[in-house]
């Protein structure tokens, strides 16, 4: 509800759009708590309720997130860029070894990329080990990013990729909608596409 109603005060339009293979995982899932409430299937239950509690809550958080992006002015880049260097990290001369070294390019990207697929595994290892865990792991997951958004409200960043003016590479894939946002050119937050 806070999304609708900051979308519809910031000018916003939220088009509820759903690719079919994600319709078939929200269709698999509701199945899996139905299925595990009517024939008592705690393990089942607690693994497809905390994918589908969380699966809704992504996608939430995910709207309030762009909306978040449009609400400050400024940028906190240069502050955070002058703090790594304060405590040594040079992004660009880490970046430019990684580009050095496609090897471990490679790994980190795909390490990186994997961190989304680590949250559902973990879910199902705590449903099948212990299920009652399941709930709590969730809940903290929201609660942690709750308490994030509002800090993308108070120190915007347009992180190192448009600092630097790395637009062009596959990891900065966010770049586009986030410069849509920040230049009024993005009005509409389609659900199938959040960055």
């Amino acid at each position: 509800m806070i999304d609708v109603l900051a979308a519809i005060g910031l000018g916003f339009k939220i088009i509820p759009k759903v690719h079919p293979a994600e319709m078939a995982v929200w269709a698999t899932l509701l199945t899996g708590v139905v299925a595990a409430w009517r024939w008592n299937l705690p393990r089942l239950q607690a693994i497809c309720g905390g994918l589908l509690r969380l699966l809704v809550f992504l996608m939430a958080i995910g709207v309030l997130q762009y909306l978040a992006a449009v609400v400050p002015e400024g940028s906190a880049d240069a502050a955070f860029d002058a703090m790594d260097r304060h405590l040594g990290f040079d992004w660009m001369a880490y970046y430019g070894w990684t580009v050095a070294h496609p090897g471990i390019a490679s790994f980190l990207n795909t390490t990186y990329l994997l961190f989304g697929w680590e949250i559902p595994y973990v879910i199902l290892l705590l449903g099948m080990i212990e299920p009652k865990r399941v709930g709590e792991f969730v809940t903290t997951l929201i609660v942690a990013l709750v308490l994030t958004v509002p800090f993308l409200c108070l120190l915007p960043v347009s992180g190192p990729f448009v600092f630097y003016g790395h637009t062009d590479i596959p990891q900065a894939f966010y770049t586009e909608h986030y410069a849509a946002l920040r230049s009024g050119a993005m009005r509409a937050i389609d659900l199938s596409d959040l960055r």
